[in-house]
């Protein structure tokens, strides 16, 4: 059957990428951070997801900001996505 583009990606407002390697994300998604957020934390379930919808395709839209965070940190990829879309830092918004 093929894989297939997840249809939350038709959903994006702001578009926006994010890419990372797939061990990575195999290792991440095991975060106990992840339980306190109800997001998910199986590795085996988000192989088997990735198997079914291609995470990995470019998504069939215009430009768009993209950025691999195989190495970023979760604040250095934030503070990509600030930069590029001009928002105001949470710094400067009193916001720590």
């Amino acid at each position: 059957m093929g894989t297939r583009t997840h249809p939350s990606s038709r959903r994006l407002g702001a578009v926006r990428a994010a890419t990372c390697d797939r061990d990575e994300l195999l290792r991440r998604v095991q975060n106990d951070d992840r339980r306190a957020l109800d997001k998910l934390v199986d590795a085996v379930r988000l192989s088997q997801l990735m198997e079914r919808w291609d995470y990995f395709a470019a998504l069939p839209v215009g430009p768009h900001l993209h950025i691999d965070v195989t190495q970023l940190s979760p604040t250095d990829a934030a503070s990509r996505i600030i930069e590029h879309y001009g928002l105001p830092s949470p710094l400067e918004q009193g916001v720590s």
